[in-house]
Protein backbone atom coordinates (compact mmCIF):
# COMPACT_ATOMS: atom_id res chain seq x y z
CA UNK A 1 0.00 0.00 0.00
CA UNK A 2 3.05 2.29 0.55
CA UNK A 3 4.69 1.28 -2.27
CA UNK A 4 1.09 1.95 -4.59
CA UNK A 5 0.56 5.39 -2.79
CA UNK A 6 3.72 6.52 -3.55
CA UNK A 7 3.90 6.03 -7.45
CA UNK A 8 0.15 7.34 -7.51
CA UNK A 9 1.58 10.56 -5.59
CA UNK A 10 4.37 11.26 -7.87
CA UNK A 11 3.09 10.78 -10.37
CA UNK A 12 0.21 12.86 -9.88
CA UNK A 13 3.35 15.42 -8.73
CA UNK A 14 4.68 15.56 -12.54
CA UNK A 15 1.63 14.96 -14.69
CA UNK A 16 -0.29 17.72 -12.73
CA UNK A 17 3.12 20.43 -12.79
CA UNK A 18 3.12 19.51 -16.69
CA UNK A 19 -0.77 20.35 -17.45
CA UNK A 20 0.01 23.21 -15.14
CA UNK A 21 2.69 25.33 -18.31
CA UNK A 22 -0.37 26.48 -20.01
CA UNK A 23 -1.49 28.32 -17.31
CA UNK A 24 1.35 30.12 -16.54
CA UNK A 25 2.11 30.78 -19.81
CA UNK A 26 -1.33 32.45 -20.20
CA UNK A 27 -0.49 34.25 -16.75
CA UNK A 28 2.94 35.79 -18.24
CA UNK A 29 1.35 36.64 -21.57
CA UNK A 30 -1.29 38.71 -19.23
CA UNK A 31 1.66 39.94 -16.76
CA UNK A 32 1.96 43.54 -18.15
CA UNK A 33 -1.57 44.41 -18.22
CA UNK A 34 -2.57 42.86 -14.90
CA UNK A 35 -2.61 44.57 -11.67
CA UNK A 36 0.70 43.56 -9.61
CA UNK A 37 -1.86 42.50 -6.93
CA UNK A 38 -4.23 40.81 -8.83
CA UNK A 39 -0.88 38.96 -10.71
CA UNK A 40 -0.05 37.78 -7.47
CA UNK A 41 -3.19 36.67 -6.33
CA UNK A 42 -3.85 34.33 -9.69
CA UNK A 43 -0.43 32.80 -9.21
CA UNK A 44 -1.00 32.43 -5.48
CA UNK A 45 -4.30 30.79 -6.01
CA UNK A 46 -2.86 27.72 -8.58
CA UNK A 47 0.21 27.26 -6.33
CA UNK A 48 -2.32 26.81 -3.53
CA UNK A 49 -4.98 24.46 -5.22
CA UNK A 50 -2.19 22.17 -6.94
CA UNK A 51 -0.36 21.85 -3.01
CA UNK A 52 -3.68 21.12 -1.57
CA UNK A 53 -4.28 18.34 -4.06
CA UNK A 54 -0.62 17.28 -3.02
CA UNK A 55 -1.66 17.20 0.09
CA UNK A 56 -4.40 15.43 -0.54
CA UNK A 57 -2.88 12.71 -2.23
CA UNK A 58 -0.65 11.78 0.53
CA UNK A 59 -3.26 11.05 2.91
CA UNK A 60 -1.82 13.34 5.59
CA UNK A 61 -4.31 15.06 8.29
CA UNK A 62 -3.48 18.93 9.38
CA UNK A 63 -4.21 20.74 12.34
CA UNK A 64 -3.69 24.56 11.87
CA UNK A 65 -3.65 26.64 14.91
CA UNK A 66 -3.46 30.12 14.96
CA UNK A 67 -4.00 31.86 11.51
CA UNK A 68 -5.93 35.06 13.13
CA UNK A 69 -2.44 36.29 14.27
CA UNK A 70 -1.85 37.14 10.69
CA UNK A 71 -1.49 40.91 10.80
CA UNK A 72 -4.97 41.87 7.83
CA UNK A 73 -2.25 44.41 6.19
CA UNK A 74 1.14 44.96 5.28
CA UNK A 75 3.89 42.35 4.59
CA UNK A 76 5.65 40.15 7.28
CA UNK A 77 8.37 37.39 6.97
CA UNK A 78 7.42 34.30 7.87
CA UNK A 79 9.62 32.49 10.08
CA UNK A 80 9.51 28.54 10.09
CA UNK A 81 11.64 25.43 11.11
CA UNK A 82 11.90 23.09 8.67
CA UNK A 83 11.66 19.42 8.43
CA UNK A 84 10.42 18.36 4.80
CA UNK A 85 10.39 19.08 1.58
CA UNK A 86 6.86 18.99 2.53
CA UNK A 87 7.00 22.11 4.43
CA UNK A 88 6.72 24.93 1.53
CA UNK A 89 3.48 23.04 0.59
CA UNK A 90 2.07 23.83 3.76
CA UNK A 91 2.93 27.41 3.51
CA UNK A 92 0.98 27.03 -0.04
CA UNK A 93 -1.98 25.08 1.35
CA UNK A 94 -2.62 26.12 4.68
CA UNK A 95 -1.36 29.84 4.97
CA UNK A 96 -3.62 30.97 2.57
CA UNK A 97 -1.81 34.40 1.59
CA UNK A 98 0.60 35.33 -1.34
CA UNK A 99 3.86 35.41 -0.48
CA UNK A 100 7.16 34.29 -2.03
CA UNK A 101 9.62 32.26 -0.32
CA UNK A 102 14.11 32.44 -0.20
CA UNK A 103 15.11 29.00 -1.46
CA UNK A 104 17.78 27.01 -1.95
CA UNK A 105 19.70 27.98 -5.70
CA UNK A 106 19.33 24.19 -6.32
CA UNK A 107 15.59 24.34 -6.89
CA UNK A 108 16.71 26.23 -10.49
CA UNK A 109 17.18 23.02 -11.50
CA UNK A 110 13.85 21.74 -11.48
CA UNK A 111 12.06 22.24 -14.64
CA UNK A 112 8.65 24.04 -14.60
CA UNK A 113 8.50 23.86 -10.57
CA UNK A 114 11.52 26.41 -10.67
CA UNK A 115 9.32 28.53 -13.46
CA UNK A 116 6.48 29.27 -10.92
CA UNK A 117 8.42 29.73 -7.34
CA UNK A 118 9.89 32.65 -9.37
CA UNK A 119 6.55 34.18 -10.18
CA UNK A 120 5.86 33.98 -6.20
CA UNK A 121 8.61 36.70 -6.11
CA UNK A 122 10.59 33.85 -4.80
CA UNK A 123 14.95 34.66 -3.80
CA UNK A 124 16.79 32.16 -4.99
CA UNK A 125 20.21 31.29 -2.39
CA UNK A 126 23.49 30.04 -2.85
CA UNK A 127 24.30 29.30 0.61
CA UNK A 128 27.88 27.88 -0.77
CA UNK A 129 28.59 31.81 -1.75
CA UNK A 130 28.54 34.53 0.76
CA UNK A 131 28.29 37.43 -1.94
CA UNK A 132 25.65 35.69 -3.08
CA UNK A 133 23.73 34.95 -0.34
CA UNK A 134 24.38 38.88 0.65
CA UNK A 135 22.75 39.87 -2.70
CA UNK A 136 19.36 37.29 -1.93
CA UNK A 137 19.27 38.47 1.48
CA UNK A 138 19.35 42.36 -0.12
CA UNK A 139 16.92 41.01 -3.10
CA UNK A 140 14.36 39.68 -0.09
CA UNK A 141 14.39 43.39 1.37
CA UNK A 142 13.42 44.93 -1.75
CA UNK A 143 10.54 42.58 -2.00
CA UNK A 144 9.14 43.02 1.74
CA UNK A 145 9.44 46.62 1.38
CA UNK A 146 7.25 46.50 -2.47
CA UNK A 147 4.97 45.01 -0.09
CA UNK A 148 5.26 41.21 -1.10
CA UNK A 149 5.32 38.93 2.02
CA UNK A 150 7.93 36.38 2.23
CA UNK A 151 9.02 33.05 3.84
CA UNK A 152 12.28 31.76 5.22
CA UNK A 153 13.63 28.91 7.10
CA UNK A 154 16.63 29.98 9.31
CA UNK A 155 18.10 26.96 9.39
CA UNK A 156 18.89 26.50 5.96
CA UNK A 157 18.65 22.75 5.68
CA UNK A 158 15.87 20.13 6.79
CA UNK A 159 16.25 18.76 10.06
CA UNK A 160 14.09 15.64 9.15
CA UNK A 161 12.96 14.56 12.65
CA UNK A 162 16.17 15.47 14.30
CA UNK A 163 17.11 18.19 16.21
CA UNK A 164 16.50 21.86 14.77
CA UNK A 165 19.51 23.06 13.69
CA UNK A 166 20.92 26.49 13.97
CA UNK A 167 18.61 29.69 13.21
CA UNK A 168 20.87 31.70 11.20
CA UNK A 169 21.27 35.42 12.36
CA UNK A 170 21.60 36.77 8.92
CA UNK A 171 17.99 35.62 8.15
CA UNK A 172 16.68 37.92 10.45
CA UNK A 173 17.93 41.16 8.47
CA UNK A 174 15.03 40.67 5.86
CA UNK A 175 12.75 41.86 8.56
CA UNK A 176 15.12 44.00 11.06
CA UNK A 177 15.95 46.37 7.51
CA UNK A 178 12.72 46.18 5.82
CA UNK A 179 10.85 47.00 9.22
CA UNK A 180 8.41 44.02 8.80
CA UNK A 181 6.64 42.26 11.46
CA UNK A 182 7.72 38.30 11.80
CA UNK A 183 5.40 35.85 12.25
CA UNK A 184 6.99 32.71 13.63
CA UNK A 185 5.31 29.37 12.33
CA UNK A 186 6.25 25.61 13.78
CA UNK A 187 5.90 22.95 12.03
CA UNK A 188 5.50 19.32 13.12
CA UNK A 189 5.56 16.03 11.59
CA UNK A 190 5.96 16.73 7.73
CA UNK A 191 8.72 14.55 7.72
CA UNK A 192 7.06 11.70 8.75
CA UNK A 193 4.98 11.96 5.08
CA UNK A 194 8.31 11.66 3.19
CA UNK A 195 11.38 11.52 4.99
CA UNK A 196 10.99 9.40 7.32
CA UNK A 197 10.12 6.64 5.01
CA UNK A 198 12.78 6.86 2.44
CA UNK A 199 10.93 8.93 0.24
CA UNK A 200 8.24 6.80 -0.04
CA UNK A 201 5.01 8.63 1.14
CA UNK A 202 2.67 7.82 3.77
CA UNK A 203 -0.03 9.37 5.91
CA UNK A 204 0.65 12.02 8.97
CA UNK A 205 -0.46 13.83 11.76
CA UNK A 206 0.83 17.28 10.81
CA UNK A 207 0.60 20.42 13.41
CA UNK A 208 1.46 23.41 12.00
CA UNK A 209 0.93 26.54 14.84
CA UNK A 210 1.27 30.41 13.90
CA UNK A 211 2.60 32.41 16.98
CA UNK A 212 1.84 36.23 17.54
CA UNK A 213 3.55 38.95 15.07
CA UNK A 214 6.96 40.29 16.64
CA UNK A 215 7.03 43.69 15.46
CA UNK A 216 10.57 44.61 14.10
CA UNK A 217 10.33 48.34 13.71
CA UNK A 218 12.09 51.06 16.00
CA UNK A 219 13.99 48.44 18.12
CA UNK A 220 17.02 49.04 20.12
CA UNK A 221 20.39 47.74 18.65
CA UNK A 222 20.13 45.42 21.95
CA UNK A 223 16.63 44.30 20.94
CA UNK A 224 17.27 43.69 17.45
CA UNK A 225 20.15 41.22 18.52
CA UNK A 226 17.90 39.31 20.96
CA UNK A 227 15.81 38.94 18.16
CA UNK A 228 16.98 35.77 16.28
CA UNK A 229 16.94 33.54 19.71
CA UNK A 230 13.36 35.73 20.07
CA UNK A 231 11.90 33.81 17.69
CA UNK A 232 13.53 30.70 17.43
CA UNK A 233 12.35 30.15 21.53
CA UNK A 234 8.86 31.28 20.10
CA UNK A 235 9.31 28.31 17.27
CA UNK A 236 10.87 25.53 19.36
CA UNK A 237 7.96 26.09 22.24
CA UNK A 238 5.15 24.29 20.13
CA UNK A 239 7.54 21.36 19.18
CA UNK A 240 6.95 17.97 21.14
CA UNK A 241 8.74 17.75 24.12
CA UNK A 242 9.97 21.75 24.25
CA UNK A 243 8.81 24.33 26.27
CA UNK A 244 9.97 27.92 26.74
CA UNK A 245 9.21 31.23 28.31
CA UNK A 246 8.75 32.29 25.04
CA UNK A 247 6.19 29.94 24.24
CA UNK A 248 2.71 32.09 22.67
CA UNK A 249 0.15 30.03 24.51
CA UNK A 250 -2.02 27.33 23.42
CA UNK A 251 -3.88 28.76 20.16
CA UNK A 252 -7.29 27.21 19.33
CA UNK A 253 -6.72 24.34 16.80
CA UNK A 254 -8.94 23.30 13.70
CA UNK A 255 -8.42 19.87 11.69
CA UNK A 256 -7.84 20.29 8.33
Amino acid sequence: MLLLRSILWYAHFVISVITLTPRLILLRKKKNTTPPGAYAENVYNTAYRWSQSQIKWSGSRFHVAGLENVPANGPVLYVANHQSIFDVGVFLAYLPFPKGFIVKAEVLKLPLVRSWIQEMESVFMDRQSIKNSARAILKGIETLKSGHSMVIFPEGHRSRGGPPGEFKAGSFKLALKSKAPIVPVTIEGTYKALEANHFLVKPADITVTVHPPVETADLTREEALQIPEKIKNMILSALPGRSSGQSSGRLPERSV
